[in-house]
């Protein structure tokens, strides 16, 4: 995570890892989905790029990294065996403007269980104020310090195409000395 001051710019690193389970016993099953995000903040100049850095199926990576400009989607396929399930994680660096950028998530699918956590990768002494919504309306800030790991919500149930949460990151309080 570092932060440009001249454009109060993050460049932020996301983490997804999502279960998927089968409840049939006597059937593999095909999962079939994508990963997506649009309206990408660009990074200032000089900067390292927005990109996906990887995807992995069952922990075995998928395709290559890729750099966006201010959009990605990538299919997401794989075999769940009778009964069982598959674990897809993927991991995005990507920039984002302080203060007012929306960050929204919006399942796809049903969702029983949603975790989400922050945590502050910055250098030296700055501390971040991350605020977060379930609802659009009531916002909860969470100071974190450097090194700090939050969980700020554990969702269950989501619906699909319902939006789950939004959040803001605001501008360092302290810069590293």
């Amino acid at each position: 995570m570092q932060f440009h001051p001249g454009e109060k710019k993050y460049q932020i690193t996301s983490l997804n890892e999502t279960v998927v389970r089968s409840y049939l016993d006597d059937v593999e099953t095909n999962y079939t989905s994508s990963l997506g995000i649009t309206d990408i903040t660009s990074p200032p100049p000089d900067c390292p790029p927005n990109r996906l850095v990887v995807v992995r199926i069952d922990g075995r990576p998928v395709g290559s990294s890729q750099v966006f400009e201010s959009s990605i989607e990538r299919p997401i396929k794989c075999v769940i065996k009778k009964d069982g399930s598959c674990k897809v994680d993927y991991k995005m660096e990507r920039w984002v403007q302080a203060e007012a950028e929306p960050n929204a998530f919006t399942p796809r699918r049903y969702t029983q269980l949603l975790q989400v956590q922050f945590e502050n990768l910055l250098g030296g002494d700055q501390e971040v104020n991350v605020k977060f919504t379930e609802d659009g309306t009531n916002w909860k800030t969470e100071r974190l310090s450097q090194g700090t790991l939050r969980e700020v919500a554990r969702l269950e149930d989501c619906k699909p195409r319902v939006q789950a949460f939004d959040y803001r990151i605001l501008a360092p309080l302290t810069v590293g000395r």
